[in-house]
């Protein structure tokens, strides 16, 4: 009775520091380790993990030296089964892509979910693709949910790069305009452009000169944003400060009208 009653008590801690490898990327000692301080509850190990910087810098030189913790495509095929399409299981589609953002602990709306769709080269709003899911987490080394989750951090703290941020505002022009339309909708581009032109790193343009900006474009008619005026007004965001100095309202307006007529007409 002891041995059946060791022998049973011996397989189920051995499956749950495979567990802790696949979530963690870990090594074997590593993982034991974790799992023995706190009686083999693997929620707590986990924790005691995420609270250990050292041990995570283990792991992920661990995952990169490719060694028993290392990437797993077996785990990002089970990760993408649980929210791909029925009809298209190489496609994850808005539904999929709202449990994915609930698992990841962010809201789709969210600026760095631009950034998890520029990682995965995803192919339009609210969509992914198995090829580029894959192969975006597997270059990232994160084969599991929650190490997928902690990459967020990275990818938050990436957007205050300037080239970073650039790379991801104009992968955003093609990822949300319509599929195979030229333009993006007006009304996409505004609040993309609300969303993303105040975290811009590289730039500080005011939101009041980004309201003077939309107020130009609907004198226009709200007419389609070009992929050339997109990407030109990250350049004027950047550019365009000193301009404004010493400008009361009414002259800011004139500037950027005059300014934006000669750099972005389409």
């Amino acid at each position: 009775m002891v041995s059946a009653t060791f022998s049973s008590s011996k397989a189920a801690r051995e499956t749950r520091v495979r567990e802790f490898i696949d979530i963690t990327g870990a090594s074997p000692q590593e993982a034991a380790r974790f799992l023995k301080a706190t009686s083999y509850r693997l929620d707590a190990a986990l924790e005691a993990f995420s609270n250990d910087p050292t041990a995570m810098r283990a792991a992920e030189q661990q995952r990169l030296s490719g060694g028993e913790g290392g990437i797993s495509i077996r785990n990002l095929d089970k990760l993408w089964d649980k929210y791909r399409d029925v009809e298209k299981p190489d496609e994850i589609h808005f539904e999929g892509t709202i449990r994915y953002c609930e698992d990841l602990g962010i809201a789709p709306e969210d600026i760095v979910m631009l950034a998890v769709a520029w990682l995965t080269k995803a192919p339009t709003m609210g969509h992914f693709s198995k090829k580029g899911w894959t192969d975006g987490w597997r270059e990232a080394r994160r084969d599991t949910i929650e190490l997928q989750r902690a990459y967020i951090d990275r990818l938050r703290a990436d957007l205050h790069k300037g080239d970073t941020f650039r790379q991801v505002y104009a992968f955003t022009f093609d990822y949300a305009k319509a599929e195979g339309q030229k333009s993006m909708q007006y009304e996409i581009a505004q609040e993309l452009w609300k969303l993303l032109i105040p975290s811009d790193p590289a730039a500080d343009f005011p939101t009041s000169h980004l309201d003077l900006w939309l107020e130009f474009l609907q004198t226009r008619g709200e007419r389609p944003v070009s992929k050339d005026t997109w990407n030109l007004f990250l350049d004027f965001t950047r550019t365009i400060d000193l301009l404004f100095q010493e400008h009361d309202e009414e002259g800011e307006r004139n500037t950027i009208r005059c300014c934006v007529t000669a750099a972005l007409t389409d």
